[in-house]
């Protein structure tokens, strides 16, 4: 449990596919042990992953109304394709690495009106890094080729 500044405690929903579960009984028995609330769920059609459409529809029945996610560019582009994004927490340091994954895999794209519309809330800096909320816009015609 993550406890929260008022004091209150905060659920931890741990979601995997169902052979990932069955799988590894011990572990799940830890997990539920230790107070977090566990669901296997059946995997999409694709790639054997949770199917995310299944577990926002059961976060949603579970009463969770705001959910934070930090993850990779497939992911990331998943949640967007879906509609499921509607604000983005985006930290940028003043440093470059070189060739890496990007924020989202949207692509390909052929216009810039077919990107996902953003628009800036608060930006702050924290250290020597950028803080900036933004909020999506109008969900683009990618979102729903699917």
């Amino acid at each position: 449990l993550q406890p929260l500044a008022s004091g209150q405690a905060r659920a931890v929903h741990i979601v995997g596919t169902e052979g990932h579960a069955q799988g590894q009984p011990e572990r799940l028995a830890a997990l539920q042990a230790a107070g977090a609330k566990t669901r296997a769920l059946k995997a999409d059609n694709t790639q054997a992953k949770v199917d995310l459409g299944e577990l926002m529809a059961h976060l949603g029945r579970s009463g969770v109304n705001e959910l934070h996610v930090e993850a990779g560019h497939g992911l990331n582009a998943s949640l967007f394709r879906g509609g499921w994004v509607d604000e983005c927490l985006i930290y940028l340091a003043p440093q470059l690495l070189g060739q890496g994954a990007g924020m989202a895999s949207l692509g390909p794209l052929n216009a810039l009106s077919e990107g996902v519309a953003l628009s800036f809330g608060t930006i702050d800096r924290v250290g020597p890094d950028l803080r900036a909320i933004a909020r999506v816009g109008e969900h683009q015609n990618f979102l729903h080729l699917d």
